[in-house]
């Protein structure tokens, strides 16, 4: 028995390296970039065979990390979603959007000292390979994000249902990709002083998103809308 959870642990170490190491590959050098070869020499191995022998493929190996990454969130905005509830909230749209901004890594809500490169890597599947996501979300759904959105609808000003399709969309590319900005400025601090730099930023970025909902649809979009949406 000890012996074999001493294998049982030697099999999830392995994974383990290899899903990190996979991650930051693909985070920084894209899907198409790195081969299986390059994530093998980076974990320090030289059995080429062993992303096939743990995940299958590349492909069963990108669908784990994108899986793990989806869960992790999730459960971090049912956890916080569930608090905000039973206190008899949400009452703003700053505690949803606080929620959808929470960096996630390893497994869990992450702090400042402890980004790695979920959010470069989640940001690049949603960019990239939304028909991956799509296609893992079958597996790992989105009810926590759904549950957000929904309070967030019912906090926004009344709008065709396109449009505020759209702003949510916006909202949520807009905040993916500001986690994912940021978390690159924490390993080089002297990129962008003045917008990673400040004190405000976080904030700012969260006044941003929050503009993106409740501002009023310009004449010209609701003119835009009108056409492609005509009532008849």
């Amino acid at each position: 028995m000890q012996k074999r959870n001493s294998l049982q642990s030697r099999r999830d170490q392995v994974r383990g390296q290899i899903k990190a190491v996979a991650q930051r590959l693909f985070a920084e050098g894209g899907l198409a970039g790195v081969t299986t070869r390059d994530i093998i020499g980076a974990a320090g191995y030289r059995n080429t065979t062993l992303i096939n022998y743990y995940f299958g493929s590349k492909a069963g190996l990108i669908a784990e990390l994108i899986a793990d990454v989806v869960t992790a969130l999730e459960r971090d905005r049912h956890a916080r979603l569930d608090a905000l509830e039973a206190a008899g909230g949400p009452r703003t749209m700053r505690e949803i959007l606080e929620i959808l901004a929470t960096p996630v890594a390893g497994g869990g809500a992450a702090t400042d000292e402890d980004f790695d490169y979920t959010a470069r890597f989640f940001n690049t599947i949603v960019v990239n390979h939304r028909d991956m996501l799509l296609q893992v979300m079958g597996a790992a759904t989105d009810s926590g994000t759904r549950r957000c959105l929904a309070h967030l609808r019912r906090m926004m000003p009344q709008l065709p249902g396109p449009l505020m399709r759209q702003r949510l969309n916006f909202m949520l590319l807009f905040l993916t990709a500001g986690l994912s900005w940021r978390e690159a400025a924490s390993e080089q601090p002297q990129t962008w002083p003045h917008l990673w730099g400040e004190v405000s930023t976080w904030s700012c970025m969260l006044d941003a998103a929050e503009a993106m909902l409740s501002h009023l649809p310009s004449s010209a979009t609701l003119a835009d809308g009108s056409a492609a949406h005509p009532s008849n």
